[in-house]
Parts: C-alpha cells; structure tokens; sequence
C-alpha cells in the first residue's frame, strides 16, 4: 500500500444495499437486543472518526490561510505584530 496516497475504500452499489438495510432493521430492534448495541458502538466510532477527520480538515485549511497570509504580508513588507514575526521566523506548528 502506498503511504502517500490515502486509501479511500468505496462500496458497490450491493455493499451499500446490505449495509442501508441492515441499519433499518436495526432502528426496528429492541433497545435490550446484544446486536443493537454492537451497531450502535460501530456507528459512534464511524462518527467519531468523521467528526476528528473533519475538525483535522478544518485545521488545515485555516493553518494554509495563515501562512498563506504571512507570507503575502512578508513580500509586500507589511508591518507585521511581534507576535506574527516571531511565529513566521519559527513558522506555524
């Protein structure tokens, strides 16, 4: 597998069939039912993972607009903060 290619795994239209019935059978499950809570647990994770995934995104983006910023503000010698300076000599973590 190659590492710098993220891996983005996709269902045929079968695989998402089974999957979307199997959750609509699992909303018809009493709530006392061992496989219920096995489902819920999977899709916690799921949402969990998504919502990490998303928050990581987001970071990102907003580190790219900064340093972007920084370094459009370095070549026209725009008078930046102290605080800017010294993070643009170090550069942003």
């Amino acid at each position: 597998m190659d590492i710098t290619q993220p891996h983005h795994p996709s269902f045929n239209e079968q695989e998402l069939a089974i999957c979307l019935r199997v959750l609509e059978a699992a909303g018809r499950m009493s709530s006392d039912n061992p496989q219920l809570l096995t489902i819920e647990r999977a899709a916690s994770a799921l949402m969990k993972r998504l919502k990490q995934k998303r928050r990581h995104q987001r970071k990102q983006a907003r580190r790219q607009h900064d340093l972007a910023l920084l370094a459009r503000a370095q070549i026209h010698g725009e008078a930046l903060p102290e605080r800017l300076r010294q993070l643009g000599c170090r550069g942003i973590p």
